[in-house]
């Protein structure tokens, strides 16, 4: 079979002198062939580039919101855990104020409100009362008061969007060596050093069922007073205030835990200046 030529022809130097070449046909229809199958190439790359782009961040939105529904989910539990344990605790405080409450019934916001309120307004007299053991036990173990003598200079912020903003407990500035008390009967499970609390307290609080579950934290202490497993009664004191850890100046940071979640301390502090202590 005879080979057919195509001529090329192109003009080269300052003499626009003409030069030609013959290339076989199927060579130059072979060389269009490969560059179109190139460029095909290069264009469903990209084209499958693109698409793997948007499957990966639609995958990563898909995890973050599914990260976001495990938290609100890991909230919820939380909330009904702490309603469960609120609800039970409200009524065994009502039944101790002289006021009843039905147990087959849910308590109400309202309700649970006004009973925190009674409990509070009360806390001196219950404290003084003689009631049974186990009920008297179930008041000892609430936290109500101020560890200490000072003023509150920062509140209970759990959510705030700024990480470095957000605050568990409160501060509670005053001089130091000044005298932390235990707010409530407990056992201390923590004494200690934390990097954030420097020298740091601990206390459990737990009735004779052990279903209340409080904590109470008392942070950045000049000298710790107790040790790990002693137990403490509500007005022992336990500490004295300092400015160890990371802190800006001598103050008491405390928190009330329950159920291991930090919780605002402020309903169950009677006022800004009042002390469990003497």
């Amino acid at each position: 079979m005879k080979l057919r030529y195509s001529t090329l022809m192109y003009l080269s130097g300052p003499s626009d002198k003409t030069r030609t070449f013959k290339v076989p046909t199927f060579l130059i229809w072979l060389i269009i062939f490969f560059a179109v199958i190139l460029l095909l190439g290069a264009l469903s790359s990209f084209y499958i580039l693109h698409k793997l782009n948007q499957a990966n961040e639609q995958n990563r939105t898909l995890l973050e919101e599914n990260s976001m529904l495990l938290q609100e989910n890991r909230k919820i539990q939380l909330l009904e855990e702490n309603l469960k344990s609120n609800t039970l605790l409200l009524r065994r405080v009502l039944n101790l104020v002289g006021v009843s409450s039905n147990p087959s019934s849910s308590m109400t916001s309202e309700e649970q409100d006004s009973a925190l309120a009674i409990f509070l307004e009360n806390s001196d007299v219950l404290l003084n009362l003689s009631h049974p053991f186990a009920e008297k036990e179930i008041v000892d173990v609430i936290p109500s008061g101020m560890p200490s003598h000072g003023r509150i200079t920062r509140g209970f912020n759990p959510d705030d969007d700024n990480l470095s903003r957000r605050h568990f407990g409160v501060d509670i500035v005053n001089k130091e060596g000044s005298k932390v008390y235990a707010t409530a009967d407990g056992i201390v499970e923590f004494a200690g050093w934390d990097d954030i609390f420097g020298k740091m307290i601990i206390i459990k609080h737990a009735g004779k069922e052990k279903n209340e579950g409080f904590k109470t934290v008392y942070g950045h202490n000049l000298v710790n007073l107790v040790a790990e497993g002693e137990k403490v009664k509500k007005g022992d004191l336990i500490a004295l205030s300092g400015n160890t850890g990371k802190s800006t100046g001598p103050h008491i940071h405390y928190e009330i835990r329950r159920n291991d979640v930090a919780i605002n301390p402020e309903p169950y502090i009677k006022g800004e200046n009042y002390s469990i202590g003497n």
